[in-house]
């Protein structure tokens, strides 16, 4: 390795460490600062690195994949059992209904609006739909001990959209195969959507519910060592297992997050009784992963950005997701629900888009999107990760922490969501 990253990587990991607290009180998140450095050191600024979406796109999907795989099992880990009983509805819904609009939404305005074939359109709109589970900690439930639903409503989604947009991606990819949608129907719908779906929140679960299981023998023995090699060996068993029966990795490791916290009965902090660990201690290592991964993969956003993959027209596509599909898609998912306003259009407003749509977007480059229209949705897809990461950094916290407190006032009366 040259000299010069290994500079560069100090010294974009120790400004990380040092300027946490003070970032944390500016209207700006991490993420801003690293997609900034990327872009200095792409070729609009000191020209160090370059980076093209087609040429380098196993780098994006590897460095993508392992920070979704990470991230997930930590959102899987802060949700209580409490939680999930009461609050399902609205997640499942978000992930589900909310992505067959979102993808609908996106793909019809690339064909309309963009000229884009429906191949390419249809797999525009699948990298485009799910939210981030790493870049969107500032709406994300802040511990297991919180109970916001609002943020247990964001977290839940992104936790699950990762997998769902999947069968999404995958049609894109058949479609350009076959080109033409009369042959591929019934093996989507029963292979990529029910097995791969099912299948990989089952392998999850199960591999959660087996740890899980060791984990109270052991606390009987009080022998219990709960650390950071039981995390990612449970991330990696869980993924692997799921890869290996054709299904969806990142359903399962968020299955197995979710399984594992609500069937091990883990102390919540290392005071709660027990030495030998604790769901925050493996939080807060995972918190660190993310951190690196999260540095890693927004930096190569802020290069690509910086090497030309972006574009007016995904400027433009940026503003319609975030204004008018986004939202269309929540309000329609919130119906039934007896939210106050507030939280509505804050759901409608933090769909985050980020380092999912880095996999996905590398994920079809390696399984054979190619051509003219690849780079033009890669630029699509960088425009629109670009904005989000401007445009939720300055608002997240803020608008997070004003009308939480509003809310947590109404709740108090009884008109709290």
């Amino acid at each position: 390795m040259e000299p010069r990253w290994l500079v560069l990587a100090g010294l974009l990991l120790a400004a990380a460490a040092f300027l946490r607290e003070p970032i944390e009180r500016l209207p700006v998140s991490a993420a801003m600062l690293y997609f900034a450095a990327g872009v200095l050191i792409g070729p609009m600024g000191f020209d160090w690195w370059r980076v093209a979406p087609l040429e380098d796109a196993r780098l994006l999907e590897i460095a993508a994949e392992v920070a979704v795989v990470i991230s997930l099992f930590a959102v899987g880990l802060k949700i209580k059992a409490a939680n999930a009983r009461r609050q399902w509805r609205e997640p499942v819904l978000l992930a589900s209904v909310g992505m067959v609009l979102t993808v609908a939404g996106v793909a019809t305005l690339g064909v309309w609006g963009l000229g884009l074939p429906a191949g390419p359109a249809l797999l525009l709109g699948a990298i485009l739909a799910p939210t981030d589970p790493v870049l969107a900690s500032d709406v994300q439930l802040r511990s297991p001990r919180d109970d916001d639903r609002l943020r247990f409503t964001l977290t839940a989604e992104g936790g699950l959209n990762d997998g769902t947009a999947f069968p999404f991606v995958m049609l894109g990819l058949a479609w350009l195969a076959a080109d033409t949608a009369g042959t591929i129907g019934h093996d989507w719908v029963t292979v990529d959507v029910l097995w791969a779906s099912l299948a990989g929140l089952g392998i999850g679960y199960l591999c959660g519910r087996a740890a899980s299981a060791v984990i109270r023998q052991r606390q009987r023995r009080r022998s219990l060592v709960l650390d950071e090699f039981l995390l990612l060996g449970l991330v990696a068993i869980a993924y692997g297992v799921a890869l290996l029966a054709g299904s969806y990795g990142f359903l399962a490791v968020f299955a197995a997050g979710f399984s594992l916290r609500q069937l091990a009965a883990l102390p919540l902090d290392p005071s709660d009784g027990q030495t030998t660990g604790s769901v925050g201690t493996l939080l807060r290592v995972n918190e660190q992963l993310e951190r690196v991964l999260e540095l890693a993969t927004v930096l190569l956003i802020g290069v690509l950005f910086s090497s030309g993959t972006w574009s007016l027209a995904g400027l433009a596509l940026a503003a319609a997701l975030l204004f008018v599909i986004r939202p269309a898609a929540v309000a329609l998912c919130l119906a039934g629900a007896r939210w106050p306003f507030s939280s509505r259009w804050r759901a409608m407003w933090f769909g985050v888009r980020g380092i999912g749509s880095v996999y996905y977007l590398g994920y079809a480059i390696t399984h054979g999107f190619s051509g003219p229209a690849a780079r033009e949705v890669a630029a699509l897809v960088v425009s629109v990760l670009a904005v989000s990461i401007v445009a939720h950094g300055v608002t997240g916290a803020p608008l997070m922490a004003r009308f939480g407190l509003r809310d947590r006032a109404r709740s108090s009366e009884g008109g709290g969501a």
